[in-house]
């Protein structure tokens, strides 16, 4: 049964086994792979906890990564659609994601209380952004 779904998911064959057809349209196909650059990606389209799904004029996007054995992490401000500002950082590659998203918030809270703006932050991750609300709560 498993070289019928190899057969048919893989290589895209039609298959009959047993009396049963087995058609490759029938089957979920993967998404394409994102082959457009990140800042030309339409960030309105992406899933968001507020009730506004509408980012303002200015606002701050976060991101931290592990890829291929590295961590990093960064923050750009964005203005009328320009990007005004941007940051990022290699961490040492036993930090975890999570470590990485906490830590892009925290530098684009820092940047937005240098220019002593108050701006929104945006970020992929809820978890990382509640965490990050506790920690400048207590600090």
């Amino acid at each position: 049964m498993e070289s019928i779904l190899v057969r048919v998911g893989r290589l895209r064959r039609d298959c009959n086994w047993e009396g049963s057809s087995f058609l490759y349209q029938d089957f979920q196909q993967p998404n394409p792979p994102l082959n457009i650059h990140p800042a030309h990606f339409d960030l309105e389209d992406r899933v968001s906890i507020v009730s506004d799904p509408h980012p303002p004029a200015k606002a701050i996007y976060t991101d931290g990564s592990h890829l291929e054995g590295e961590t990093g992490c960064a923050f750009c401000v964005i203005q009328n659609n320009v990007q005004i500002h941007q940051w990022m950082t290699k961490l040492s590659p036993h930090k975890t994601v999570f470590q990485a998203k906490i830590l892009s918030i925290k530098e684009a809270t820092n940047w937005a209380n240098s220019k002593g703006i108050s701006t929104s932050i945006w970020s992929d991750s809820e978890s990382a952004l509640t965490q990050s609300n506790f920690f400048l709560q207590k600090f």
